[in-house]
Protein backbone atom coordinates (compact mmCIF):
# COMPACT_ATOMS: atom_id res chain seq x y z
CA UNK A 1 0.00 0.00 0.00
CA UNK A 2 0.81 3.64 -0.06
CA UNK A 3 0.31 5.21 2.84
CA UNK A 4 0.30 8.95 4.07
CA UNK A 5 1.50 9.85 7.77
CA UNK A 6 0.42 12.80 9.94
CA UNK A 7 2.63 13.68 13.04
CA UNK A 8 5.48 11.44 11.33
CA UNK A 9 7.97 13.19 13.53
CA UNK A 10 6.04 12.55 16.82
CA UNK A 11 6.49 10.04 19.64
CA UNK A 12 4.31 7.57 17.78
CA UNK A 13 5.25 8.61 14.02
CA UNK A 14 8.82 8.23 14.39
CA UNK A 15 8.06 4.53 15.23
CA UNK A 16 5.10 3.84 13.00
CA UNK A 17 7.03 4.75 9.66
CA UNK A 18 9.66 2.48 9.88
CA UNK A 19 7.32 -0.06 10.56
CA UNK A 20 5.02 0.31 7.71
CA UNK A 21 7.99 0.11 5.58
CA UNK A 22 9.16 -2.92 7.15
CA UNK A 23 5.98 -4.14 5.88
CA UNK A 24 6.57 -3.22 2.09
CA UNK A 25 4.18 -0.42 2.39
CA UNK A 26 5.48 2.79 0.47
CA UNK A 27 5.27 5.75 2.95
CA UNK A 28 4.77 9.44 2.37
CA UNK A 29 5.53 11.26 5.88
CA UNK A 30 4.35 15.25 6.77
CA UNK A 31 6.27 16.69 9.07
CA UNK A 32 5.43 20.25 10.22
CA UNK A 33 7.83 23.09 9.24
CA UNK A 34 11.01 23.67 11.56
CA UNK A 35 10.09 19.71 13.11
CA UNK A 36 13.54 18.13 13.42
CA UNK A 37 14.57 16.01 10.88
CA UNK A 38 13.16 12.10 12.05
CA UNK A 39 15.84 10.44 10.27
CA UNK A 40 14.18 7.61 7.75
CA UNK A 41 15.72 5.76 5.64
CA UNK A 42 14.90 3.98 2.27
CA UNK A 43 11.17 3.69 1.27
CA UNK A 44 10.09 6.94 2.64
CA UNK A 45 9.36 10.84 1.32
CA UNK A 46 9.37 13.08 3.72
CA UNK A 47 6.89 16.47 2.94
CA UNK A 48 8.06 19.42 5.66
CA UNK A 49 4.41 21.36 5.42
CA UNK A 50 1.89 22.93 7.64
CA UNK A 51 -1.53 21.18 7.28
CA UNK A 52 -2.99 25.05 5.80
CA UNK A 53 -0.94 24.16 3.22
CA UNK A 54 -1.24 20.46 2.09
CA UNK A 55 -3.54 21.03 -0.91
CA UNK A 56 -0.54 22.70 -2.15
CA UNK A 57 1.04 19.20 -2.55
CA UNK A 58 -1.66 17.54 -3.33
CA UNK A 59 0.07 16.18 -6.69
CA UNK A 60 2.37 14.14 -4.21
CA UNK A 61 -0.34 12.72 -2.64
CA UNK A 62 -3.21 11.11 -5.16
CA UNK A 63 -3.90 7.40 -5.86
CA UNK A 64 -2.49 6.56 -2.02
CA UNK A 65 -5.11 4.06 -0.54
CA UNK A 66 -4.70 5.21 3.08
CA UNK A 67 -3.88 8.27 5.41
CA UNK A 68 -3.19 7.35 8.71
CA UNK A 69 -3.65 10.77 10.72
CA UNK A 70 -1.86 10.61 14.14
CA UNK A 71 -0.85 14.57 14.01
CA UNK A 72 -2.38 16.41 17.37
CA UNK A 73 -1.60 19.67 18.97
CA UNK A 74 -1.22 20.33 22.88
CA UNK A 75 -1.06 16.32 23.67
CA UNK A 76 1.41 16.88 27.18
CA UNK A 77 -0.49 17.07 30.39
CA UNK A 78 0.24 21.14 30.56
CA UNK A 79 -1.59 21.40 27.63
CA UNK A 80 -4.99 19.33 28.15
CA UNK A 81 -6.96 21.80 28.75
CA UNK A 82 -5.98 24.87 26.61
CA UNK A 83 -9.09 25.44 24.29
CA UNK A 84 -7.23 27.11 21.73
CA UNK A 85 -4.07 24.84 21.55
CA UNK A 86 -6.94 21.97 21.47
CA UNK A 87 -9.36 23.15 18.82
CA UNK A 88 -6.91 23.96 16.32
CA UNK A 89 -6.76 20.13 16.11
CA UNK A 90 -10.90 20.33 14.85
CA UNK A 91 -9.48 22.83 11.79
CA UNK A 92 -6.38 20.54 10.77
CA UNK A 93 -8.86 16.85 10.99
CA UNK A 94 -10.88 18.64 8.57
CA UNK A 95 -8.23 19.54 6.15
CA UNK A 96 -7.35 16.38 6.25
CA UNK A 97 -10.75 14.78 5.08
CA UNK A 98 -10.28 17.63 2.51
CA UNK A 99 -7.33 16.41 1.08
CA UNK A 100 -8.69 12.54 0.98
CA UNK A 101 -11.78 14.15 -1.13
CA UNK A 102 -9.61 15.95 -3.64
CA UNK A 103 -6.27 13.47 -3.89
CA UNK A 104 -8.94 10.63 -4.49
CA UNK A 105 -7.49 8.44 -1.04
CA UNK A 106 -10.07 6.28 -0.04
CA UNK A 107 -9.57 5.43 4.06
CA UNK A 108 -8.02 7.66 6.74
CA UNK A 109 -7.16 5.69 10.19
CA UNK A 110 -7.46 8.18 12.92
CA UNK A 111 -5.84 8.16 16.43
CA UNK A 112 -8.17 9.00 19.21
CA UNK A 113 -7.79 8.63 23.35
CA UNK A 114 -9.83 6.28 25.48
CA UNK A 115 -10.11 9.59 27.64
CA UNK A 116 -13.50 10.39 25.20
CA UNK A 117 -14.90 7.77 27.65
CA UNK A 118 -13.63 8.48 30.67
CA UNK A 119 -16.63 7.90 32.77
CA UNK A 120 -17.59 4.84 32.17
CA UNK A 121 -17.75 2.54 34.78
CA UNK A 122 -17.25 -0.86 32.97
CA UNK A 123 -14.54 -1.66 30.06
CA UNK A 124 -14.72 0.90 26.94
CA UNK A 125 -16.09 -1.17 23.73
CA UNK A 126 -16.19 1.49 21.59
CA UNK A 127 -20.58 2.10 21.73
CA UNK A 128 -20.61 4.42 25.05
CA UNK A 129 -21.60 7.55 25.38
CA UNK A 130 -18.63 9.73 25.45
CA UNK A 131 -17.73 10.97 28.35
CA UNK A 132 -14.52 13.40 28.10
CA UNK A 133 -12.59 14.13 31.28
CA UNK A 134 -10.99 17.61 29.71
CA UNK A 135 -10.89 19.64 26.63
CA UNK A 136 -8.52 17.12 25.17
CA UNK A 137 -10.56 14.03 25.57
CA UNK A 138 -13.54 16.80 24.60
CA UNK A 139 -12.02 17.81 21.07
CA UNK A 140 -11.24 14.36 20.44
CA UNK A 141 -14.68 13.29 20.70
CA UNK A 142 -15.85 16.66 18.43
CA UNK A 143 -13.61 15.63 15.64
CA UNK A 144 -14.22 11.84 15.48
CA UNK A 145 -17.91 13.07 15.00
CA UNK A 146 -17.47 15.99 12.57
CA UNK A 147 -14.89 13.87 11.05
CA UNK A 148 -17.79 10.75 10.98
CA UNK A 149 -19.86 13.52 8.88
CA UNK A 150 -17.15 14.79 6.59
CA UNK A 151 -15.93 11.14 5.84
CA UNK A 152 -19.79 10.23 4.95
CA UNK A 153 -20.18 13.11 2.86
CA UNK A 154 -17.11 12.92 0.67
CA UNK A 155 -16.97 8.80 0.43
CA UNK A 156 -14.03 8.08 2.47
CA UNK A 157 -14.12 5.31 4.91
CA UNK A 158 -12.76 6.17 8.39
CA UNK A 159 -11.64 3.75 11.22
CA UNK A 160 -10.97 5.58 14.39
CA UNK A 161 -8.30 3.70 17.12
CA UNK A 162 -9.64 4.77 20.28
CA UNK A 163 -5.81 4.29 22.08
CA UNK A 164 -5.03 4.22 25.96
CA UNK A 165 -2.33 5.69 28.19
CA UNK A 166 1.16 4.78 26.14
CA UNK A 167 4.36 4.53 27.35
CA UNK A 168 8.16 3.73 26.80
CA UNK A 169 11.28 5.04 25.90
CA UNK A 170 11.55 8.09 24.43
CA UNK A 171 8.00 9.23 25.57
CA UNK A 172 9.17 12.26 28.00
CA UNK A 173 5.91 14.62 28.38
CA UNK A 174 5.06 15.29 31.89
CA UNK A 175 2.35 12.50 32.77
CA UNK A 176 2.43 10.25 35.86
CA UNK A 177 4.62 7.03 34.32
CA UNK A 178 7.52 10.17 33.33
CA UNK A 179 6.95 11.73 36.70
CA UNK A 180 6.96 9.20 39.21
CA UNK A 181 10.35 8.00 36.96
CA UNK A 182 12.33 11.18 37.09
CA UNK A 183 11.23 11.82 40.90
CA UNK A 184 12.71 8.29 41.94
CA UNK A 185 15.54 8.73 39.37
CA UNK A 186 16.48 11.69 41.60
CA UNK A 187 15.44 10.58 44.92
CA UNK A 188 12.86 13.38 45.02
CA UNK A 189 9.24 12.73 47.01
CA UNK A 190 6.67 11.45 44.77
CA UNK A 191 3.22 13.45 45.43
CA UNK A 192 -0.16 11.96 43.89
CA UNK A 193 -3.68 11.56 43.79
CA UNK A 194 -5.24 8.71 45.84
CA UNK A 195 -4.48 6.84 42.15
CA UNK A 196 -7.93 5.03 42.81
CA UNK A 197 -8.60 4.88 38.75
CA UNK A 198 -8.94 1.44 36.88
CA UNK A 199 -6.30 2.06 34.04
CA UNK A 200 -4.47 -0.04 30.88
CA UNK A 201 -1.22 1.27 30.60
CA UNK A 202 0.21 0.26 27.09
CA UNK A 203 3.84 0.06 25.86
CA UNK A 204 4.68 1.73 22.57
CA UNK A 205 5.95 -1.59 20.57
CA UNK A 206 2.21 -2.92 21.27
CA UNK A 207 0.59 0.33 20.01
CA UNK A 208 3.35 0.24 16.91
CA UNK A 209 2.23 -3.62 16.55
CA UNK A 210 -1.73 -2.48 16.54
CA UNK A 211 -1.95 0.35 14.54
CA UNK A 212 0.14 -1.46 11.65
CA UNK A 213 -2.41 -4.37 11.83
CA UNK A 214 -5.29 -1.78 11.51
CA UNK A 215 -3.87 -0.04 8.53
CA UNK A 216 -4.19 -3.39 6.67
CA UNK A 217 -7.31 -4.58 8.49
CA UNK A 218 -9.71 -2.25 9.25
CA UNK A 219 -13.59 -1.71 8.17
CA UNK A 220 -15.20 1.59 9.64
CA UNK A 221 -15.67 2.44 13.27
CA UNK A 222 -14.29 2.63 16.21
CA UNK A 223 -11.49 0.62 17.72
CA UNK A 224 -10.58 0.69 21.60
CA UNK A 225 -6.58 -0.20 21.75
CA UNK A 226 -4.94 -0.82 24.78
CA UNK A 227 -3.03 -3.85 26.77
CA UNK A 228 -6.65 -5.20 27.51
CA UNK A 229 -5.21 -5.40 30.94
CA UNK A 230 -6.72 -3.03 33.92
CA UNK A 231 -5.46 -2.10 37.53
CA UNK A 232 -5.85 0.30 39.84
CA UNK A 233 -3.19 2.88 39.04
CA UNK A 234 -1.61 3.08 42.41
CA UNK A 235 -0.72 -0.45 41.63
CA UNK A 236 1.53 0.70 38.80
CA UNK A 237 3.16 3.32 40.72
CA UNK A 238 4.40 0.59 42.50
CA UNK A 239 5.95 -1.66 39.83
CA UNK A 240 7.53 1.39 38.97
CA UNK A 241 8.97 2.36 42.68
CA UNK A 242 10.19 -1.54 42.90
CA UNK A 243 11.79 -1.54 39.15
CA UNK A 244 13.76 1.76 40.20
CA UNK A 245 14.63 0.37 43.65
CA UNK A 246 14.15 4.12 44.77
CA UNK A 247 14.41 5.39 48.46
CA UNK A 248 11.89 8.19 47.42
CA UNK A 249 9.04 8.64 49.64
CA UNK A 250 5.82 7.60 47.71
CA UNK A 251 2.78 10.10 48.65
CA UNK A 252 -0.11 8.29 47.68
CA UNK A 253 -3.26 10.70 48.32
CA UNK A 254 -0.79 13.42 48.98
CA UNK A 255 -2.93 15.85 45.57
CA UNK A 256 -6.61 16.14 45.64
CA UNK A 257 -8.11 15.12 42.50
CA UNK A 258 -8.67 17.91 40.06
CA UNK A 259 -12.38 17.24 39.55
CA UNK A 260 -15.41 14.88 41.81
CA UNK A 261 -15.42 12.01 38.95
CA UNK A 262 -12.75 9.97 38.72
CA UNK A 263 -11.79 8.55 35.55
CA UNK A 264 -11.04 5.16 34.29
CA UNK A 265 -9.51 3.09 31.23
CA UNK A 266 -10.65 -0.25 30.97
CA UNK A 267 -9.88 -1.46 27.12
CA UNK A 268 -11.75 -4.06 25.33
CA UNK A 269 -9.49 -4.89 22.66
CA UNK A 270 -12.06 -7.89 21.57
CA UNK A 271 -12.78 -6.16 18.07
CA UNK A 272 -9.44 -5.23 17.40
CA UNK A 273 -7.78 -8.50 18.26
CA UNK A 274 -10.63 -10.58 16.25
CA UNK A 275 -10.18 -8.64 13.27
CA UNK A 276 -6.80 -8.31 12.84
CA UNK A 277 -5.37 -11.01 15.05
CA UNK A 278 -3.07 -8.34 17.95
CA UNK A 279 -1.73 -9.99 20.86
CA UNK A 280 -0.16 -7.27 23.28
CA UNK A 281 3.55 -9.00 23.81
CA UNK A 282 5.02 -6.54 26.63
CA UNK A 283 3.80 -6.56 30.35
CA UNK A 284 4.11 -3.84 32.16
CA UNK A 285 6.83 -5.03 34.26
CA UNK A 286 9.30 -5.28 31.35
CA UNK A 287 8.04 -2.27 29.54
CA UNK A 288 8.71 -0.35 32.75
CA UNK A 289 11.64 -1.76 33.45
CA UNK A 290 12.90 -0.71 29.67
CA UNK A 291 11.40 2.61 30.19
CA UNK A 292 13.40 3.02 33.42
CA UNK A 293 16.84 2.12 31.67
CA UNK A 294 16.07 4.79 28.94
CA UNK A 295 15.58 7.59 31.39
CA UNK A 296 18.60 6.26 33.98
CA UNK A 297 20.67 6.96 30.19
CA UNK A 298 18.92 10.29 29.92
CA UNK A 299 19.69 11.87 32.80
CA UNK A 300 23.34 10.20 33.28
CA UNK A 301 25.98 12.48 32.11
CA UNK A 302 27.16 13.23 28.38
CA UNK A 303 23.78 11.09 27.60
CA UNK A 304 23.59 10.16 23.55
CA UNK A 305 19.91 8.75 24.26
CA UNK A 306 18.51 9.66 21.01
CA UNK A 307 14.14 9.33 21.01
Amino acid sequence: MRILVTGASGFIGRRLVPRLTRDGHQVVAITEPGQEDPGFSGGVTIVSVGFDRLLDHIDEFRDMDLIVHLAWAGVSSAAKDDVEVQTSNITYAAQIVGLAREAGIPRILCTGSTSEFAHNEGPITGVEASTPSDVYAATKVAVRMILSVLCAQSGVALAWAAITSVYGPGRTDNNLITYCIRSMLASQPVRVTKLEQVWDYLYVDDLIEALALLAENYSEGVYPVGSGTARPMAEYVRVIEQTVGSASSVDIGAVPYKGARVDNSIVDISRLSSQTGFTPRVSFEVGISRTVEFFRELAAPESNVTV
